[in-house]
């Protein structure tokens, strides 16, 4: 059996209620945000442009899903009006 790689991400556990599964999720992805901070600050940029950087991005993928959302369901929805008519 090959060795697991050290940075790779465990997963969620099976049974877990919802405050658990993102507690482990942060867990998982805590060594990957440390990796890219360490590497924004190695280019130059503050650990405080970093984060800030980061929260935004998230908070702008956050918003797009919702985006995506609404847009596919006006889609389905003008469909629908149009199979109706």
């Amino acid at each position: 059996m090959p060795d697991r790689d050290p940075n790779a991400m465990i997963g969620p556990k099976e049974g877990c209620d919802t405050t658990d599964r993102l507690l482990d999720c942060e867990c998982d992805i805590e060594q990957a945000f440390l990796d890219l901070m360490n590497s924004a600050v190695a280019a130059g940029w503050t650990r405080a442009e970093a984060a800030v950087a980061v929260t935004s991005l998230a908070d702008n993928y956050l918003l797009s899903r919702v985006a995506h959302g609404r847009i596919a369901q006006d889609i389905r929805d003008a469909v629908a009006n149009i199979k109706k008519s």
